[in-house]
């Protein structure tokens, strides 16, 4: 290039010297009406030879006639191509440029190569056009030098464009490519590569890969370094740019390397096919018309004239320059004239198609693609076409024709070699995915090693840092996959090298700085030519085919789905299923309703257990059905418990426990029948039916599903349209591993992982919680990947069906796949028998936990009661104790003074002796106690410690035998007493009359006086006061037991509190004043002890009823005051001390009777102990 610039402008500055010495032309142009010139020039610098000359003045007097029709004329100046490029420059200056030429057609001499480029410079320093039809140089396809050159033969470097079609004829994907360091060697490497991957890009099966680039420097005396270098390829496709010297001096060598026999492909230039030395076998390509200077002649002007006609139609033609003293004025004329030939288009030329491209290059050339075969007859060889590149006017482009079965191969071989060199040893890669291929991580520095009968040694493969040392992990492989690669490997006679990846498969991407589609992952790395094989379940789909070659397969699946086994529902309340929560609660109301009705039945019954029975008075509280029974038995029959008691007595309650237990029967039978049905039909929700499942069609936001990113299904989702929606919606959710899929379907992240099925039943198989959904779809197979091209392929194929055949296929398969089927778990059918679990009745062991929980908290409250009423029942026996001291203390001062007092008392109101004689009752025997003075109602701890206080009241009337001190008993006869006053409070002057029907009897062990009330009395049971012991203690008349069933029973006196006696509560006398407020009804009757003194008779009543004060009176002489002992302390003092300790703060008052007017109250207690 150095010497052509230096050339170029040694021309420069010869046409600035000649200048003054151009040749000027007087004679005017002519010009039409619009000022166009009408005549134009076009120049040829041409050959030497004359009939060169004549043909070109012929073509351009025909053109004038046939295309310019009159429109304007044509001249022609013509000069010889000088080998010397100065010379020739200034022959445009002198003989072109001072005619006004319009272009120039420019030839090639026979030696020498820079004169026309002297021609291109020299006009387009004017911008005049030059076409030229024998220059082939790449050096003319530069517009920044020659800014006007054209040219109807096409460059070397096109000859590219024909290689690329015969590779992809041949099929050969791996070549090398070997070139001199010049321009056109550089410019045809450079136009291969971008066909070829225009190519690629075009039709994705086609992939060329150039394993090696040659470059040499021309002129050497020996390529053997170079070739050695090539040999050592795998690719014996030999693509070889040089001129004819070179590939001489190659083409020797290389048949002293042996590289030109049997096995190798040579494919040559022109210049290189011209070589006396080029071997047999070898295939070149020769330009059609190549050096048919006329044919290139004829079809360059009529290339010309059209363009002259359209610029003439155009108009606005200037002259060209007249002359080479012009500089620095552009011809506007002249490019536009040059833009009009490059978009000229013949037909039909002499040479074929004639069109330019945008650097003026001739394109749609016609080549004849030549193969040099040995003629044995004549001892010599000779080149024979075998097929043609040319353009299709059916299709409209070129096309590329071979006659494969008339070629000669090297080593006269008529069947077209492989290409490629067979390796031996082979770069096997494969992933990770069980139970394919199992990896386990070894240190060989501590000496760790692989199992040698079942593991392989496969280093970890990093594609980034595939050329940095120690940049591997070592692990050692096994599975499925290892077991194929170990049977193929021994079959097919290969050695290999295995390394792991944990990348993924490969996907299609588009390279960010390139913009175009490469193939990521392993099978990036195989199309890339870095691995051999690939060995791994690799899914056999068209979009890898294209740029792979796959096995035949090895093992056919198809694609499934694989989702976590939902569990059957169980709710903690599972067992109240059977039944709606208003049924429920019906029956629970019903339980209660029932056990109301029959507590009501049982009590108001006359046949039932409180009407029933010898002797109503002493049935027992427990024995009655009570409620709480009632429900103990309603209970008990809808949950089918043994009822020992409380069971209803009456006919009608039974009747209703009948019905209750007919109720019960249903309810616990319709429960125990739907609680079956509902154990069967109590399934987890139906697994996915399949690829059109409406829940993978249209999914809820919850409910996501993903396949592998890059994978096989990956791809497969993208292909089908119809499944676009699906492959939308999980595009973004893939995983870069079938691993992590699995884990995220196990803890419930995903719902649903789209895969392979192989893999996928492997996995529910060992795993019982993963089920495999609906059937298979997008039915394939798992092959073995090979380079495009691979002379392997075949081998491996047929390996892989003699397996198949032979049965070590199904080996594979049991013993990787199929081992750990029934090891493990068993499918679970959805169909087998409901078992009942933990999870199922966890409802009713914590409803017994509950009942455990409340019966604890019941005894807690329980025992709390208790304590309070223990603490009741101790307030209440203190005051018990008090009062029967108090009480005591009393009778035995009353006991002392009647003994005395009582005989005389009696007769001096009358009293007849013993015999049956008839006396007046003396008040001593009619005193009746009054208990005014103690506490009132509210101030008393309880209701039951009031009650005692008010039997401690003693009303008039009540005393009904008097017994003596010496055991014998003295009879009354009141019946002449004056009726019974019904008021409750009688005053103590006017002595309550004894009522009638009163009977005194006699007894030997003591005489009481009992009241005998008639039949229609309401009350008829005593209360006898027992001096000597202290207590009122109950009684019955013996006379009147009929009317005595028919009584109430009445509650015994115990627990009277004295608290409210003082010293106060003693009147005047010294005889005790008790005040009593009863609130309920009731009768007493006092008991007094006998008194030494007999009384026999008593027939009249006293004429009046007297205190207890009047005993003192002189009507009733008595002991002196003197001889009364002195009274114990007053009750009241006592009860107020023990209030005082008890109930700190509290202040207690009493009431005193007036003189002479006690009170007594009548109280008819209620005759039911249940009742109080």
């Amino acid at each position: 290039m150095s010497f052509c610039f230096f050339y170029l402008l040694t021309i420069y500055t010869l046409i600035e010297n000649v200048r003054p010495q151009a040749y000027l032309n007087d004679e005017e142009a002519y010009s039409d009406w619009n000022g166009n010139p009408v005549e134009y020039t076009i120049g040829g610098v041409l050959s030497g030879q004359k009939d060169v000359y004549e043909h070109f003045n012929n073509v351009v007097q025909e053109l004038e006639s046939t295309i310019m029709r009159g429109k304007m004329s044509l001249n022609t100046s013509t000069q010889a191509m000088d080998t010397n490029p100065i010379k020739t420059a200034i022959t445009v200056c002198d003989q072109l440029i001072q005619r006004q030429v319009y272009a120039i057609v420019v030839s090639k001499p026979e030696n020498g190569d820079l004169s026309p480029a002297s021609v291109s410079y020299t006009a387009g320093f004017y911008h005049i056009p030059v076409i030229g039809i024998s220059s082939r140089d790449s050096a003319f396809s530069d517009k920044n030098i020659h800014v006007s050159f054209l040219r109807t033969v096409p460059p070397y470097s096109h000859q590219a464009d024909v290689w690329v079609e015969m590779l992809k004829l041949f099929k050969y994907r791996q070549l090398v490519f070997i070139h001199s360091s010049d321009t056109d060697g550089r410019a045809l490497l450079g136009r291969f590569q971008t066909k070829t991957q225009d190519l690629q890009a075009d039709d994705q099966e086609v992939k060329v890969q150039v394993e090696k680039v040659e470059e040499f420097e021309p002129g050497q005396g020996s390529y053997l370094q170079t070739l050695l270098k090539i040999e050592e390829c795998q690719a014996r496709v030999y693509f070889l740019y040089a001129n004819t010297d070179d590939a001489t001096q190659i083409f020797a060598d290389a048949t002293t390397l042996n590289m030109t026999g049997a096995g190798y492909v040579w494919i040559v230039t022109e210049q290189a096919l011209k070589s006396p030395m080029v071997p047999s076998g070898t295939l070149g390509l020769e330009l059609v018309n190549a050096n048919d200077e006329k044919a290139h002649i004829n079809d360059t002007l009529h290339i010309l004239a059209q363009a002259l006609l359209e610029l003439y139609n155009e108009g606005n033609i200037t002259e060209a320059p007249s002359n080479c003293n012009i500089s620095g004025v552009l011809w506007e004329t002249g490019k536009r004239l040059f833009d009009d030939i490059q978009k000229q288009v013949l037909e039909d030329g002499a040479t074929g198609r004639v069109a330019f491209d945008s650097m003026g290059d001739r394109i749609y050339a016609e080549y004849d693609i030549t193969n040099i075969q040995n003629d044995r007859r004549n001892n010599f060889q000779k080149g024979v076409v075998v097929g043609k590149y040319h353009y299709s006017k059916e299709r409209h482009r070129m096309e590329l024709h071979l006659d494969e079965e008339n070629i000669k191969w090297p080593g006269d071989l008529t069947q077209k070699p492989t290409g490629l060199m067979i390796p031996t040893h082979l770069h096997v890669l494969t992933i990770v995915e069980k139970p394919f291929v199992y990896e386990r991580l070894i240190d060989p520095s501590k000496g760790e090693k692989c199992n040698s009968t079942s593991e392989i040694e496969c280093p970890m493969y990093y594609p980034m840092a595939r050329n940095i040392p120690g940049a591997e992990r070592m692990y050692c492989c096994s599975g499925y996959c290892i077991d194929l690669l170990k049977l193929l490997a021994e079959h097919c006679n290969f050695t290999y090298s295995l390394h792991v990846s944990f990348i993924e498969y490969g996907s299609l991407e588009r390279n960010n700085e390139t913009g175009k589609l490469e193939w990521n992952g392993l099978i990036g790395e195989l199309v890339d030519g870095t691995a051999d094989l690939i060995v791994a379940p690799l899914t056999i789909n068209p979009e890898r085919a294209h740029v792979m070659e796959f096995s035949k397969p090895f093992k056919y699946q198809g694609i499934t789905i694989l989702q976590k086994r939902q569990p059957r529902a169980s709710q903690l309340v599972s067992f109240l299923q059977p039944f709606k929560y208003t049924l429920w609660v019906l029956v629970l109301v019903s339980v209660h309703i029932v056990a109301l009705c029959l507590y009501l039945l049982d009590r108001f019954s006359p046949f039932g257990r409180f009407h029933s029975g010898p002797d109503p008075g002493n049935v027992q509280k427990e024995e009655s059905l009570n409620f709480t029974s009632a429900i103990w038995f309603a209970w008990g029959v809808l949950l089918n418990s043994g009822i020992g008691e409380g069971t209803p007595r009456s006919f009608s309650a039974r009747v209703l426990g009948m019905v209750w237990a007919g109720f019960a029967m249903i309810i616990v039978a319709s429960y125990t029948a739907n609680l079956a049905a509902f154990l069967v039909l109590d399934k987890p929700q139906t697994s996915l039916t399949g690829i059109n499942d409406p829940r993978l069609r249209n999914p809820m936001e919850n409910f996501t599903y993903a396949t592998v990113k890059g994978s096989s299904v990956d791809m497969y989702f993208r292909r089908q349209v119809e499944l676009s929606n699906m492959y939308r919606t999980m595009e973004g959710k893939h995983y870069r591993s079938p691993e992590e899929a699995i884990r995220a379907v196990k803890e419930e992240k995903l719902k649903a992982f789209i895969w392979d099925s192989s893999r996928l039943e492997y996995e529910a198989a060992r795993d019982c919680d993963l089920i495999t959904a609906g059937d298979l779809f997008g039915r394939s197979g798992y092959g073995v990947g090979l380079q495009k091209g691979s002379p392997w392929a075949d081998k491996v194929t047929l390996a892989i069906l003699d397996f198949h055949e032979s049965g070590k296929m199904e080996d594979l398969d049991n013993k990787w796949i199929l081992l750990n089927n029934d090891d493990d778990c068993k499918a679970k059918d959805d169909n087998s028998p409901a078992t009942l679990g933990l999870r199922n009745m966890r409802g009713v062991f914590i409803l017994v936990g509950v009942g455990i929980i409340g019966g604890l908290g019941l005894i807690v409250i329980e025992i709390i009661y208790k304590k309070h009423q223990m603490r009741k029942q101790k307030r209440t026996d203190m005051a018990r104790m008090a009062i029967n001291k108090w009480r005591g203390a009393i009778e035995r001062r009353r006991n002392l003074r009647m003994s005395k007092d009582n005989i005389r008392s009696l007769r001096h109101n009358g009293l007849r002796g013993s015999g049956g004689s008839s006396t007046a009752l003396t008040p001593i025997d009619s005193y009746t106690l009054s208990v005014d003075t103690l506490p009132r109602r509210e101030l008393y701890p309880s209701d039951s410690t009031w009650r005692l206080a008010m039997d401690a009241r003693q009303s008039s009337g009540g005393i009904a035998v008097h017994r003596n001190s010496c055991g014998s008993v003295n009879r009354l006869n009141v019946d002449n007493w004056a009726k019974q006053a019904d008021d409750d409070e009688v005053s103590s002057s006017t002595p309550p009359p004894v009522p009638p029907h009163r009977s005194y009897s006699h007894e030997d062990s003591k005489s009481t006086l009992r009241k005998s009330t008639a039949p229609h009395h309401s009350h008829s049971s005593l209360l006898i006061l027992d001096v000597n012991s202290g207590g009122i203690n109950p009684s019955k008349s013996p006379s009147s037991s009929e009317s005595s069933r028919k009584r109430k029973k009445r509650p015994p006196l115990s627990g009277i509190s004295p608290s409210r006696m003082n010293n106060n509560n003693w009147d005047g006398g010294g005889h005790p004043s008790l005040h009593h407020h009863p609130s309920d009804e009731e009768e007493e009757e006092i008991d007094i002890n006998n008194q030494c003194n007999s009384i026999n008779n008593i027939d009249d009543p006293p004429s009046q009823s007297m205190s207890l004060h009047d005993m003192s009176s002189p009507e009733f002489p008595s002991i002196g005051s003197d001889r009364i002992p002195k009274p114990p302390p007053p009750p009241r003092l006592y009860w107020q001390q023990q209030q005082q300790q008890m109930y700190p703060g509290h202040h207690y008052h009493h009431h005193t009777a007036a003189p002479g007017q006690q009170r007594v109250r009548r109280r008819n207690y209620p005759t039911d102990d249940s009742d109080v």
